[in-house]
């Protein structure tokens, strides 16, 4: 079950093989992979590639400074969800955190940069409600966190395989694997994340995946692609 995923982000996990490689060329050591050889893809280059993304994604994009004005650091991308990485206790306190989430999806966002248009769809001003809503979803470890989704959406392109991001983007900067613990009696998932782009775009496949190859998730740092999509923010 994909909810599997949820539990990783936050609730008991650690991490193996998590060094990277230099510039220089260091060795690779155990679950490392370096980059390929050339110019690093950027988040521009990423974002841009229309093989990895669904439909909604674009519009997903308009609103991912919703996530900062919420505190969340970081965004997991799922075919037909995202949601943040912040895991809650209690059950009230993520009811909050999605009430919260909520009202900054009112709140009128940034216009993006004009050269980036074509990667993402403006918030519209007169978009009211805005076309996600906020839920409260429950990992493996028993924790909540607030979701994202919208009837029908889809975020992730379909079959979206780990070689295929290879294919287009080459090796990534960084491999680390995160062994996740459960509180069910079941072996725990052993998740892989392909870092790019200074680790501002982190794609991620799971063991237990009914196919391992398929990218379960794609994990984006909030202020890094938001940094590339909108324009400065101004604080008086």
């Amino acid at each position: 079950m994909m909810w599997n995923g949820l539990a990783l982000l936050g609730g008991a996990a650690f991490l193996i093989g998590a060094a990277g490689l230099s510039d220089a060329g260091a060795g690779a050591g155990i679950g490392q992979e370096g980059n390929a050889p050339g110019a690093k893809p950027d988040v521009a280059k990423i974002l841009g590639e229309r093989s990895f993304w669904g439909k909604d994604f674009p519009a997903l994009l308009g609103y991912l400074r919703t996530w900062d004005q919420v505190g969340e650091p970081k965004v997991a991308v799922y075919p037909e969800r995202a949601t943040g990485v912040t895991p809650h206790r209690r059950a009230d306190a993520a009811r909050q955190a999605a009430e919260k989430l909520g009202a900054a999806l009112a709140k009128g966002q940034p216009q993006p940069k004009a050269e980036r248009s074509p990667v993402v769809k403006a918030a519209s001003k007169d978009e009211h409600p805005a076309p996600f809503k906020t839920e409260v979803v429950v990992g493996d470890d028993g924790l909540s966190r607030v979701a994202l989704t919208s009837a029908g959406a889809r975020f992730l392109a379909p079959d979206l395989s780990l070689n295929k991001v290879k294919g287009q983007l080459g090796l990534p900067e960084q491999v680390t694997q995160e062994v996740v613990q459960t509180e069910k009696d079941e072996r725990p998932a052993v998740l892989t994340h392909h870092y790019y782009a200074e680790k501002a775009v982190d794609f991620v496949t799971s063991d237990i995946a009914p196919r391992p190859e398929l990218v379960s998730r794609v994990v984006l740092d909030v202020n890094a692609v938001s940094a590339d999509l909108f324009p400065r923010e101004v604080k008086p």
